[in-house]
């Protein structure tokens, strides 16, 4: 039906159209459709490899930490850069994880080290088929493999990748020669300290990863020996690289930062929270001892990663505390033991606090268990003081490799622990004459007991590596050559 010009004009008109807005639905605005997802693997046809005289090398740590591992990641990183401002073999990139935090110092390196935030994502075979452009020989050894979400194209462009930890959900695509660094194997030890994710990791990424690497870097005969029979190897890909320490790179320039702490004399526990570094033992031995009257009882000190968080005085930000937290508090509690009187959770410290640490304490303490990071043994010979530890293989070595006098009692067993506190503490030894400490300090001085020489085995094994990537990317490549001459042929 037509309308008239005059009934537009027309009053009534007027006074519908406010209606027409209740009377009719508007038309619905045009949709808005999200952008696309950003492609997550490049192909290899997008990728330009510049041709280049320095081997590429791609580091990776692709979970975060904290303390222990990653201040010795950090100086193993530094030390290989100072290596190679006199080798001049390498161009080196960093894979971090996203939540990884104090990165200043390798930050500040500059153009010398790249470093690019990542994430292991997995990659599926289409995707891998896609992404390389054709089928590769291994591609159905595993139904998924995983690969480098945000640093793909420099893992790519690498001639060899090299792993700083050993953590992997899936196997690594296997598209470079690479190297892993496995610190421990306490999963085989303390299968229930680690959540159910971890043990289905353990099976389905971390084993075929490892036996898939050309190289596996280990810091003990134990792990080494570990490592052969928990992943079924021959040993031919493993490489004992001795463990390193340099106390004196430490702390020797350091100017000690006091800390306050209740009373003196005090024992010292270095540690962090996670609960195979013994907290529990440690604290059931000392409640024995106080319960039995032990006299003259020093004050007992813990420190480390997220130790204040066993402190009843700890007020969480936010979050879901670990089950281990409040477990802790409840033994303080059921021990009888009186923060501030009996026990002082100091949590994180400076290097400087530690120093003043180590050098007002009576008695250093090891009560980890089945681990290579009881560094805290050599900090506390580099200042002459008295130690006790838990005995397992790797701190044995350890304490032989560097010359470091303990006593030793065994695993979880708190009524030992604490009768060697009471022996310790009724010898009263003098401190190290300067002459001792200076005799114990030039043993710890060695260069083959230190992070340099450790890096300078870390280095030549990754030129080994990665002048085999490099070699193998060539005769890729030269293989393409011909297939791509043959189909212009026929």
């Amino acid at each position: 039906m037509r309308i008239s010009n005059r009934f537009k004009q027309s009053k009534w008109l007027k006074w519908l159209r406010p209606v027409k807005r209740w009377l009719i639905p508007p038309s619905p605005a045009p949709m808005v459709l999200p952008p696309p997802p950003p492609k997550l693997w490049p192909a290899f046809s997008e990728i330009r490899h510049c041709p280049s005289k320095r081997l590429k090398v791609f580091l990776f740590q692709q979970d975060y930490f904290l303390a222990g591992v990653w201040e010795s990641t950090k100086i193993l990183i530094q030390n290989l850069l100072e290596i190679d401002r006199v080798r001049r073999r390498f161009a080196f990139t960093l894979g971090l994880h996203p939540s990884q935090i104090q990165v200043e110092s390798l930050e500040s390196l500059g153009e010398e080290l790249r470093i690019e935030r990542m994430r292991l994502h997995p990659i599926s075979q289409p995707e891998i088929i896609e992404m390389l452009g054709r089928a590769p020989a291994w591609i159905d050894s595993a139904p998924l493999y995983c690969f480098f979400s945000g640093a793909a194209r420099s893992a790519i462009e690498a001639d060899a990748w090299f792993a700083l930890t050993d953590r992997f959900p899936v196997p690594l695509l296997p598209l470079r020669p690479y190297g892993v660094l496995v610190h421990d194997l306490l999963q085989k030890y303390l299968p229930q300290n680690f959540d159910p994710e971890f043990l289905v990791n353990y099976e389905r990424g971390m084993k075929p990863t490892a036996r898939a690497a050309r190289l596996l870097v280990v810091t003990s005969p134990q792990t080494r020996d570990d490592l052969v029979s928990e992943y079924g190897l021959d040993g031919t890909t493993v490489r004992l690289l001795p463990v390193a320490a340099d106390p004196q790179r430490r702390f020797a320039r350091l100017a000690s930062e006091p800390v306050k702490v209740p009373r003196q004399p005090f024992i010292l526990n270095v540690t962090n929270s996670t609960s195979h570094k013994g907290a529990e033992v440690l604290l059931r031995a000392y409640g024995k001892l106080k319960q039995e009257g032990c006299p003259n009882l020093p004050l007992l000190v813990l420190c480390g990663a997220f130790i204040d968080q066993f402190s009843s005085r700890f007020q969480a930000g936010g979050g879901i505390a670990h089950p281990h937290f409040p477990f802790i508090r409840g033994l303080v509690l059921g021990l009888g033991l009186e923060e501030g009187v009996d026990v002082e959770f100091l949590g994180f410290v400076s290097e400087a606090q530690l120093k003043s640490l180590y050098e007002h304490c009576s008695l250093v303490i090891n009560a980890g268990k089945f681990d290579n990071g009881s560094f805290n043994l050599v900090e506390a010979a580099y200042f002459g003081k008295p130690t006790v530890s838990t005995r397992y293989p790797a701190v044995e070595f350890l304490c032989e490799r560097f010359g470091v006098r303990t006593k030793f009692f065994p695993v979880d067993d708190h009524k030992a622990l604490a009768q060697l506190i009471r022996e310790v503490l009724a010898e009263n030894l003098p401190l190290a004459s300067p002459e001792e400490l200076a005799q114990i300090r030039a043993h710890l001085a060695n260069p083959e007991l230190g992070t340099r020489r450790y890096s300078e085995r870390i280095y030549d094994s990754l030129v080994e590596l990665a002048e085999q990537g490099r070699q193998e990317r060539q005769m890729a490549k030269n293989d393409q050559k011909v297939a791509q001459s043959r189909s212009v042929c026929a």
